[in-house]
C-alpha cells in the first residue's frame, strides 16, 4: 500500500493550476503558430495570446502591457538588471542589494565586481533591511537598490513603499525581486515607486520557464532602462543585434548564460551611434558592431 505524498515546498515551487493548464493547452495544439509571423491568422492566433497575457501579468501589479518584457524567469530578470545597469556604465557604479537575497542577485553582483561596487546591507532579527542602514549606505555614485520584496526561506516582507520613497527622492533606480510576494501580496509598482520587477511564473500556479521583467518606461530620467532588454531561446545565438528607436541605433554587447540547459542572452548598452549615411559610414558602423564580446558562465 503506496503513502499519500503531501507537498510542503511551495515556496520553491507550485503545481501548475487546472485553470492555468486549460488555458496554455490550445497553444500545443490549434494554435501553434509563431506569435512573430504577421501575415498569416496562425501568427495572429498566438500574438492575441502573448499580448493578452502581457495584459493579464501588467494587471497583477497595476501597470500598463508595454511595460512588461518576458523573459525565461526571475534569475533572468535579475541578472538583466544587474549585469545590464553595470556593463552600460564607463565609470565605476555603486548598488546597493542585501544579504538575504537570492542567489542569482548576490552571484550576478560578484560576476560584475570589476565594473561595479556593491553593498550588502544587514538584516535585523526579523530578516528586514533597516532603512537607516540603507539611507547610510548611499554613495554619491549609487545607481541601483535592488532589494527583494519577500524572502523565500523564512518569509520576511520588505519595507517595500519606504525603499522605493527613498529612492525616488534619490533619483536611484530601485529593483526588487518579487518572485515570492507576486500573487500572494498586493502590488503597485507606481504607488510603491518601484522601476525594476522580477517574478516567475511557477511561483504562484504557473509553468516553469517563463516569467516577466516589468520595466518603468515612465521615468524618462533612467535612460539606463535601455540597457534592460532581453530574450531567451534554445541553441545558437546571434551575435550582433540591433535595436533602432527613433532613428538611434545602439551597439549591444551579448553575454551568453547556461543555467539548466537554457541559453539566454541579456543585452548592455555600450556606445550610441548615429544612423550610417553612405557606403563607407555603413561599413565603419558595422564594423564597430562586430566588436562584440561573447563571454560564457555556468550557473
Amino acid at each position: 500500500m503506496s503513502k499519500k505524498r503531501i507537498y510542503l515546498d511551495n515556496h520553491a515551487t507550485t503545481k501548475v493550476r487546472s485553470e492555468i493548464l486549460e488555458a496554455m493547452l490550445p497553444y500545443f495544439t490549434e494554435k501553434f503558430g509563431n506569435a512573430a509571423s504577421s501575415t498569416h491568422q496562425f501568427g495572429w492566433e498566438a500574438k492575441n495570446g502573448v499580448e493578452e497575457a502581457r495584459k493579464n501579468v501588467a494587471d497583477l501589479i497595476h501597470t500598463s502591457p508595454d511595460s512588461i518584457v518576458f523573459t525565461s524567469g526571475a534569475t533572468e530578470s535579475n541578472n538583466l538588471v544587474i549585469k545590464g545597469i553595470c556593463d552600460s556604465s564607463d565609470k565605476k557604479i555603486h548598488i546597493i542589494s542585501s544579504v538575504i537575497e537570492h542567489d542569482c542577485v548576490l552571484e550576478a553582483l560578484k560576476s560584475r565586481n570589476k565594473s561595479c561596487e556593491y553593498t550588502l546591507l544587514p538584516v535585523n532579527s526579523e530578516g528586514i533591511v533597516e532603512i537607516e542602514d540603507l539611507k547610510k549606505a548611499i554613495k554619491p555614485n549609487t545607481v541601483l537598490i535592488s532589494i527583494m520584496f519577500a524572502n523565500n526561506e523564512i518569509g520576511s516582507i520588505q519595507p517595500i513603499v519606504e525603499i522605493g520613497k527613498l529612492c525616488k527622492e534619490q533619483n536611484i533606480i530601485f529593483h526588487t525581486d518579487a518572485a515570492q510576494a507576486l500573487g500572494k501580496i498586493y502590488i503597485n509598482v507606481d504607488d510603491y515607486n518601484i522601476d525594476l520587477l522580477s517574478a516567475s511564473a511557477h511561483k504562484f500556479g504557473g509553468p516553469k520557464g517563463i516569467g516577466f521583467l516589468y520595466i518603468n518606461r515612465k521615468n524618462k530620467n533612467k535612460s539606463l532602462f535601455l540597457t534592460i532588454l532581453g530574450f531567451f531561446f534554445m541553441g545558437g545565438a546571434s551575435l550582433i543585434t540591433l535595436f533602432e528607436n527613433s532613428n538611434i541605433y545602439l551597439k549591444l554587447s551579448l553575454v551568453l548564460l547556461e543555467p539548466g540547459g537554457w541559453f539566454m542572452v541579456w543585452i548592455g548598452l555600450d556606445n550610441l551611434f548615429f544612423p550610417p549615411s553612405g557606403k563607407k559610414q555603413e561599413e565603419e558602423f558595422y564594423h564597430k558592431m562586430s566588436g562584440c564580446e561573447i563571454t560564457f558562465h555556468g550557473y
